[in-house]
């Protein structure tokens, strides 16, 4: 089911990328599914964009949103691999029994990107830091004012423009340090991850005893690679929807013949 529902979820993005559109919310909640025969359709277009285009609003449910999506600044820009990122997280999600993440703790997506790899980030501390911030009007004192400066000129920022500057600033620092992150690396975070869920050390993840068993399937197979590559944080270094439909199909095949399932 997980392979048949990755494969469907795939096919319908080849469609969607091969007429130069992007999903944009690709999220376990837009995939309906059915269990026998397993199917899975793609839903809710509503905030689907042109290929490559620069749009205003933000894009993408933060906990499915890709890393190089910077929704701080005023224009974000995007390729169709943000979607490919999105699918990573649902069949990482598929594997352990739940969401990612249980909450959500930011705004900046490089966030939840640093904890599925394991990493320290410092976004949750400007965003404290920003909630905390007294305003300037209620917790400095006014300055003399000086005859010779003019209110015209002043260069003086706003609180809410600082932070947008520093926002900026911390999303790419924290996102060139993402990019560094070999395959390998992120193939052992996602391990661990699954790891975890399996030892029962994770209570919010579902794990039978067949579960276990199809993820050692999963792992012997080359899938867990898969999912590393489609959550790489390089946009380029991710499979396209076509060639990801090609690798779902040879999953497919090899566990039909391993354990001769009839095809349907």
């Amino acid at each position: 089911h997980v392979y048949k529902f990755s494969a469907d979820i795939f096919a319908a993005l080849k469609c969607i990328h091969e007429n130069n559109l992007i999903h944009c919310d690709i999220k376990a909640k837009n995939i309906l599914i059915q269990l026998d025969p397993p199917i899975a359709v793609v839903t809710d277009f509503g905030i689907c964009s042109v290929d490559e285009f620069m749009r205003e609003s933000s894009v993408q449910t933060v906990t499915y949103r890709a890393p190089e999506v910077d929704t701080t600044r005023e224009f974000i820009q995007f390729t169709s691999s943000i979607d490919i990122w999105s699918v990573g997280c649902i069949m990482l999600e598929m594997i352990i029994g739940r969401n990612l993440y249980t909450s959500v703790f930011s705004e900046h997506s490089v966030v939840f990107a640093e904890q599925l790899f394991g990493l320290t980030s410092s976004l949750e501390t400007a965003d404290s830091n920003r909630q905390e911030t007294p305003s300037p009007k209620s917790s400095e004192k006014s300055p003399e004012k000086s005859p010779e400066k003019s209110p015209e000129k002043s260069s003086e920022k706003s609180p809410n423009e600082d932070y947008q500057l520093d926002a900026n600033f911390i999303h790419e620092s924290r996102y060139n340090a993402l990019v560094d992150i070999r395959h390998d690396d992120i193939h052992s975070a996602i391990s661990d991850l699954i790891e975890e869920a399996i030892a029962g050390q994770d209570n919010n993840a579902i794990i039978t005893n067949s579960r276990r068993e199809l993820i050692k399937l999963f792992q012997r197979d080359g899938f867990i690679s898969f999912i590393a590559r489609c959550l790489s944080p390089v946009p380029a270094a991710r499979p396209t929807a076509e060639s990801a439909v090609v690798a779902m199909t040879n999953f497919i095949r090899a566990i039909d013949y391993q354990y001769n399932i009839p095809k349907n």
